[in-house]
């Protein structure tokens, strides 16, 4: 499809599908869907880039970026000790585990991009309006 903006619904949607048709019921694909995306968002450049810069400025970043991938709500993230950062997604309105799990699939891939040893991403808590992140790495 052209590039735009799509209803959230199609894209949870998908993830379900996928999930129920494909994933065994598990959101496990979801996840390497986000990963495959971010590996090919990332590439060249890009990947150069996210060696280049400090993490604390590169979760500043993840958060502005939130807008390009999204129609809607917003996202923070916020660097709680060396090797911690803690997200909040808010106004997310038609989100389910699908994509959530999606984005922490971005998100491992982004920071294996940047060159870290080793990389966890969970999100605690989610629901279709928001979600709370943990990251955590090893330099």
């Amino acid at each position: 499809m052209a590039a735009g903006w799509y209803p959230i619904e199609i894209n949870a949607t998908v993830h379900a599908l996928v999930r129920d048709r494909l994933g065994n019921g598990t959101w496990a694909l979801s996840r390497a869907i986000g990963r495959e995306g971010a590996r090919i968002d990332f590439g060249g450049v890009y990947r150069v880039l996210l060696r280049a810069v400090p993490h604390a400025t590169l979760w500043e970043r993840v958060g502005l970026a939130w807008n390009q991938y999204n129609s809607g709500g917003s996202a923070t993230f916020q660097v709680t000790e060396p090797g911690v950062v803690v997200g909040v997604m808010r106004d997310t309105l038609g989100y389910n585990d699908g994509l959530w799990e999606s984005a922490a699939g971005r998100l491992e891939t982004m920071l294996e991009h940047s060159g870290v040893r080793a990389r966890a991403v969970t999100f605690k808590e989610t629901s279709s309006t928001g979600a709370v992140a943990e990251v955590l790495w090893l330099e």
